[in-house]
């Protein structure tokens, strides 16, 4: 029998998981374990200026598989946006020499875990510390076990060798005593997570809703009155992903009831491992104390799972052709909650104009605005807050091309209804062309600067009728 040697990390380890959690290496191997074969989640453990993180690995497949040595991580620092150079020790002694570490099977329904330790402060006074924020997985260079955590809150400074302990079967088992009240806390708060829509349109505007209960007023307060919250995704890959959650909130008394109530709203247009185009699950954590505390308790939201498309298969309904050109416009739903925004799905087209169509960059500068009217037929006007932050592009709509607009909403746009009742918003589009001036001897020649260019239509979409309601039944 090959004789193993034990770090001290890790006979700490293994003796906090029970002998019948454990899995052993079997006559004949099975197929090592790719990231669609395990469902990732998270532990930390602080311990003074120590950070341990714990990946804990669940074997969802149909199949045992295999974790093999040759796995590490790489750091990088969020704060500027770059990697950082560490340097790593495996299943290492207390004397800083790397042990030789069996591969295990994992079977099917069963846990293994690794842990991923560093000083988040110089040793002795000695030595310098680089900023961090984001841990990757690799192996062998490569993202086969595909996890990361992108989080200020959770990853200190990285001022030591990283040592990297793995593969241990079982569930980590490390209870700190000092935590009796957590379970309660934990149980005390409610996420409910919600989307805008039944499909998820990853390249364009889509919201996450949260409604947390904090009957027991736990959750510490974080900027913009949010706490502390992250996000926790998983894409049909099994690429997993832990990620600061950054929105607003609203906060709100219970009413009748102790505590208070939490709305939260998350754009996910273009945000971090939501910019996908596969399904994705995702679930919503919040923090119920300190980020460094001894051992870091979170509470959970219900999962979703998101289909995502682009916005290229949104089917379109267009409004009347004006002059060759025409105005899609729908939403995704009938029925929202007031104060819930509402995103615009748009397109426009050149079917067969007689001039060259051109606008500045979208989605600011192309001439488009939006008309919404309560039932009464009186308009809807509030503050938008669109950010126009453009380059200076120009929009070209070549004939027979459908070009999607992305990223508008009807708050951004200065229309989302402030009282519950039935409403209509119609777009309109304000279409130019490279011949409006021209003249018929000529070539096309700029306007003087006193006389506005006219557009070369004006063209309006169908009319679309929604709701707005306190709350869903």
């Amino acid at each position: 029998m090959r004789r193993v040697h034990w770090s001290p990390l890790a006979l700490i380890l293994l003796a906090s998981c029970p002998p019948s959690a454990w899995a052993s290496v079997p006559d004949v191997a099975a197929p090592d374990c790719s990231a669609a074969d395990l469902d990732v989640s998270y532990q930390f453990v602080n311990k003074s200026a120590n950070e341990q993180v714990i990946v804990n690995f669940r074997n969802i497949s149909q199949r045992p598989c295999t974790l093999r040595p040759g796995a590490g991580v790489s750091f990088a620092d969020l704060r500027h946006g770059h990697s950082i150079s560490t340097k790593e020790c495996q299943n290492c002694d207390a004397d800083g020499r790397a042990n030789r570490w069996d591969p295990i099977t994992v079977a099917v329904g069963a846990t293994a875990y690794l842990v991923v330790s560093w000083e988040a402060a110089p040793v002795d006074g000695s030595g310098s510390c680089q900023e961090g924020g984001e841990l990757n997985s690799y192996v062998n260079s490569d993202l086969k076990h595909g996890y990361s955590i992108w989080s200020r809150r959770l990853l200190r400074d990285v001022c030591s060798v990283v040592r990297f302990d793995s593969y241990f079967p079982g569930a980590f088992g490390e209870v700190n005593e000092q935590l009796g009240n957590d379970a309660q806390r934990k149980a005390s708060v409610t996420i409910n997570l919600t989307p805008s829509g039944e499909v998820y349109y990853a390249d364009d505007s889509f919201w996450l809703y949260a409604d947390i209960s904090d009957p027991d007023e736990v959750l510490p307060p974080g900027e913009h009155s949010c706490p502390a919250l992250l996000l926790r995704t998983r894409a049909s890959d099994g690429t997993a992903v832990l990620e600061d959650a950054d929105g607003r909130c609203r906060i709100t008394p219970a009413g009748e009831r102790p505590g208070r109530l939490i709305r939260f709203e998350m754009s996910t247009r273009w945000e971090g491992a939501l910019a996908t185009r596969d399904e994705i699950r995702v679930e919503l954590l919040a923090l119920l104390g300190s980020s460094h505390a001894a051992q870091v308790e979170m509470a959970s939201s219900n999962a979703l799972t998101l289909h995502a498309v682009t916005s290229a298969s949104l089917p379109r309904r267009w409004g009347p052709e004006v002059k060759g050109l025409a105005v899609s416009l729908s939403l995704d739903k009938e029925t929202y909650v007031l104060g819930e925004d509402i995103p615009l799905r748009l397109a426009v087209e050149n079917f067969s104009a007689t001039a060259d169509i051109v606008s500045g960059e979208l989605p600011c500068s192309a001439g488009l605005t939006f008309d919404v009217r309560d039932s009464s037929g009186r308009a809807v006007q509030t503050p938008g807050n669109l950010p126009c932050r453009g380059h200076g592009w120009s929009q070209d709509y070549p004939r027979g091309k459908i070009v999607p607009v992305m990223g508008l909403t009807l708050e951004g746009q200065g229309g989302l209804p402030d009282q519950p009742g039935d409403y209509t918003v119609t777009a309109a589009w304000e279409a130019r062309g490279q011949t409006n001036w021209e003249t018929s001897v000529g070539p096309a020649v700029s306007a003087p600067p006193s006389m506005p260019q006219p557009p070369y239509a004006v063209v309006h979409s169908a009319q679309i009728t929604f709701h707005v309601v306190r709350r869903l039944n």
